[in-house]
Order: C-alpha cells, then sequence, then structure tokens
C-alpha cells in the first residue's frame, strides 16, 4: 500500500528571514518530503543549504524572468520556470 499524499499550504509572506523559518517549519513540524514554492534564484540561495542538510527536496517555481546560475545547482533544489520572459 503506498503511502497516504497530505498536502500542506503555507504562505510565506516576504522576505528571506520569513521564508526560512517557514521551510523550517514545513521540515520539522509538518514532515515535508518535497516543498514546491514560488520563488527567486537569490530566496533559493537561503534555502539551499537547509535543504540539502535535510536531504530534502525543493521545487522552486518561477515565471523564468529570473535564470539561476550553474553554481546555483545542488541535489536537492530544482528550478522550474514557465518561460514567459
Amino acid at each position: 500500500m503506498l503511502p497516504a499524499v497530505r498536502l500542506v499550504a503555507a504562505d510565506v509572506g516576504f522576505g528571506r528571514m520569513q521564508a526560512l523559518a517557514a521551510a523550517q517549519k514545513l521540515l520539522d513540524t509538518d514532515k515535508a518530503a518535497l516543498v514546491v514554492g514560488l520563488s527567486n534564484p537569490a530566496l533559493v540561495e537561503t534555502l539551499r543549504g537547509l535543504f540539502q542538510a535535510r536531504r530534502t527536496f525543493f521545487l522552486a517555481a518561477g515565471l523564468g524572468e529570473n535564470v539561476p546560475r550553474q553554481s546555483d545547482d545542488s541535489a536537492y533544489v530544482f528550478h522550474h520556470g514557465l518561460g514567459a520572459w
């Protein structure tokens, strides 16, 4: 039998520290195995270390207006852009 999937929605607000606190809550309290969020490369830079340390996947979704650098690559952080630029 497959494990149950639970969707947790969270409004993070604005700012790097608020996003970091929300990500920590999703990982620690909600026990998230995958986090998907609207983000830009600058915010992903703040969150990358947390997701790498926890070995949890983060899919950073955006419109594609910012192109991540190759140095932004991570085994646990992925970028998806809609290419709307």
